[in-house]
This record gives structure tokens, sequence and C-alpha cells, in this order.
């Protein structure tokens, strides 16, 4: 029979196994794909990316939700059906430089900053100005 004493360090022991093994876990399964994010620049919901690419809206949204990773060849098919490259549906992994640039009209021969573009991905920054 264990002590009282040994019983309290076990139990001790074996919270924080437990503990490092959910955090493992959730390392493991981060999502590292900025899959949700290019659905919403494309303008595609989750059923439609589904039937492009032959899946069940379930199995895309596993994948948004970073449930599932999906193999090269779906990632392809995802990317295709984006019409965006393979890089793009990844979180970067390095700092990037500064990548954006502003955007600008001609109104009355004088230049108005509208907004910004970042150059590393697809996306416009509009600021929609004073209502």
């Amino acid at each position: 029979m264990l002590s009282k004493h040994c019983l309290n360090y076990l139990n001790k022991y074996l919270n924080i196994v437990l503990i490092f093994v959910l955090l493992a876990k959730k390392v493991i399964t981060m999502n590292i794909l900025r899959l949700k994010e290019v659905l919403a620049e494309r303008g595609v919901s989750g059923k439609d990316l589904a039937s492009k690419v032959g899946m069940t809206p379930t199995t895309i949204s596993n994948i948004i939700q970073g449930n599932n990773f999906p193999k090269p060849e779906t990632l392809v098919a995802i990317a295709s059906a984006l019409d965006v490259d393979v890089k793009d549906l990844f979180i970067p992994t390095k700092e990037r430089p500064e990548e954006r640039e502003g955007l600008f009209v001609k109104r009355d021969g004088e230049f108005i900053k509208i907004g910004e573009i970042d150059l590393s991905y697809p996306i416009v920054y509009i600021n929609p100005g004073p209502k």
C-alpha cells in the first residue's frame, strides 16, 4: 500500500503529465492553414468549395477548423478551385518585411490615399473614409 504522501505526489505528477499531453495535442492540432481567410477573400463558402473539389462540406469544415489536415493533392485541388497558389493557403512561418503599399485616387489634381494593399496576399484594405 502506498503512503498518503506518495499518493499525493503521484496525483500531482499525473496532473502535470495530463496537462502536458493536452498542451502537446493543442500544438500538434493547431491550424497552419489560412483557408477560412482565403475563402472570405474569394467570396466562396465552404459548401461551394466542397462542391468544387468533390468533398463533403463536413470535411471542408474540419479542414478549416484544423481538425483534419488535407493530403497534398487535396491542397492542390483547393488552391486551384480558389485560384490561388498553394503557399497562399498557409500562414507564413517567417516574418516578412512590410509589403504594403498605399492606394491612391486622383481627385481635382490631387492624390488622395484611400487605403492600402498587402502585396504578400491578394487582399485590399479600403478605408471607407468619413461618413
